[in-house]
């Protein structure tokens, strides 16, 4: 998901700070839709922010695909073991429109 293998990159800037990670779309009010992702963080470790998540992408996945919405969580949404990115921008309340 998202190339998150930057995670187990040692060059990369979320090195060991990502766990698990899964994209979802969510509405924008100009784009019509944009990629959320859901990020889990090992426990006491420091949560990367939207601009370093950007840095580690910048050379693996082209830009219109990167994250707009970081959303953490304790792990990502499964039913069954199967993961639940159907309408989890609502579920979340995301359905607002984002501030460019």
């Amino acid at each position: 998901m998202l190339s998150f293998s930057a995670s187990k990159d040692p060059s990369s800037i979320i090195f060991g700070r990502v766990t698990e990670t899964m994209a979802f779309s969510t509405s924008h009010d100009v784009l019509q839709e944009v990629v959320g992702a859901v990020t889990v963080t090992p426990a006491g470790c420091k949560r990367p922010d939207l601009r370093q998540i950007h840095e580690a992408l910048k050379d693996r996945l082209d830009q219109p695909k990167w994250p707009t919405i970081l959303v953490y969580m304790d792990n990502v949404p499964k039913t069954h073991n199967k993961l639940r990115r159907i309408q989890l921008s609502r579920r979340l309340g995301l359905e607002l429109s984002l501030i460019h």
